[in-house]
């Protein structure tokens, strides 16, 4: 059974599991979900003291929360809370590039909404490409993490208990 460091790990079996749990569990490691869902929960704490409105009302506040990261789990936590939530500052500005190309073919001009409308799926790629290295970032994090953790016990000497004491035996006469 693999050594995984975080408590909330969830051991899959095949009833009922995706593809990405079952194999997640064959090869020892956690799902994206299971490091989107750790990264949130070592983020939060953080978030809530901040009392920050979401992303898509104001991006300076999380971009300065980001500075206050004092790891990597919290620093992809916000990074998620930002890139990934559906009040969130790249969903907002997603939405409002598609509202300009709405506003065009109402008024018939199709050039501009044309031009929106791929601005808007050109943007809608880009945030899929930053949410994916935010999670591969996780995994990577996570498994140097892992990682260096189990070097470290295979470095550090077992601790065994103390050898008896050895009989003394008299000496031959």
């Amino acid at each position: 059974m693999p050594l995984f460091p975080n408590p909330d790990f969830e051991v899959y079996d095949n009833a009922g599991r995706t593809t990405e749990q079952i194999h997640a569990y064959n090869i020892g490691s956690p799902t994206a979900d299971d490091l989107c869902r750790w990264d949130a929960a070592a983020a939060k704490p953080l978030i809530d003291a901040a009392g920050l409105p979401p992303s898509g009302r104001g991006i300076t506040g999380w971009t300065d929360l980001l500075g206050r990261a004092g790891t990597e789990s919290e620093f992809h936590g916000i990074a998620s809370a930002v890139l990934e939530s559906d009040d969130g500052a790249v969903a907002r500005l997603h939405q409002f590039l598609e509202s300009l190309a709405n506003w065009y073919d109402e008024r018939g001009d199709q050039s501009s909404s044309r031009h929106y409308q791929g601005l808007a799926d050109q943007f809608d790629a880009l945030a899929d490409d930053m949410v994916q290295l935010t999670e591969d970032l996780a995994r990577t994090a996570y498994h140097h993490t892992t990682t260096a953790a189990q070097a470290t016990r295979a470095t550090t000497p077992p601790v065994h208990p103390p050898a008896p004491p050895r009989a003394v035996k008299p000496p031959r006469r």
